[in-house]
């Protein structure tokens, strides 16, 4: 049911179930005249057919199949929509921000319009997107992002993920968070050392 449940609707779901013999007494596994019940929860957040109107047809079962929709049981959290912007503030406190992005954007289009339109960071940042390490597989649940600084001298402001202005981020209890990670600082944060050897002395070969 899990297997099917996500080729058909996506939303890594977790399927639990429980059955019943035919005296309606718990048990551990189905049997014949038995029944069972099933929950079929979805990880990622979801509005579409799949959380309403989902519809099941018995082939070879002479079993009555009730299905309690969603919106019956219990509804999903609108998935995050709209779109957002970065706002990048340089060393000398000057803000500059980006054109509206798709809530669905990745690390490159991020990456590409911060180098071009953020005020001195062209070829200076690497962009990783971590939203499914963050949020679980998917981005409607929520979007996170690592700007990695490559040789810049100097000390930027906070950059922050802002929701746009024509078409603002959508959802439900919307909540924006931005820090910064120093190396050598109280963070526990390195960069590797470029072209850096290191070996050990040994006396025998």
């Amino acid at each position: 049911m899990n297997q099917n449940y996500n080729s058909y609707c996506g939303g890594s779901p977790t399927v639990n179930g429980t059955y019943y013999d035919d005296a309606g007494s718990e048990i551990d596994g189905p049997v014949v005249g038995g029944s069972g019940v099933f929950y079929i929860t979805a990880t990622e957040l979801r509005s579409d057919s799949c959380a309403s109107s989902i519809t099941v047809v018995p082939v070879d079962s002479s079993a009555t199949i009730a299905v309690d929709l969603a919106k019956d049981v219990q509804l999903s959290s609108p998935p995050l929509g709209g779109k957002y912007k970065i706002e990048c503030t340089d060393s000398e406190g000057y803000v500059s921000e980006t054109v509206e992005l798709n809530s669905h954007s990745g690390a490159w289009t991020f990456g590409y319009y911060v180098q071009n339109q953020c005020d001195g960071l062209f070829d200076k940042i690497r962009v990783h997107d971590i939203s499914s390490a963050t949020f679980g597989k998917g981005n409607k649940n929520g979007r996170a992002f690592i700007i990695d600084y490559q040789g810049l001298n100097a000390d930027p402001g906070q950059m922050r993920l802002i929701s746009g202005t024509d078409t603002p981020l959508s959802g439900d209890n919307l909540v924006y968070t931005a820090n910064t990670t120093s190396a050598y600082s109280t963070n526990i944060y390195y960069d590797a050392i470029p072209f850096e050897m290191l070996r050990t002395y040994e006396s025998e070969p």
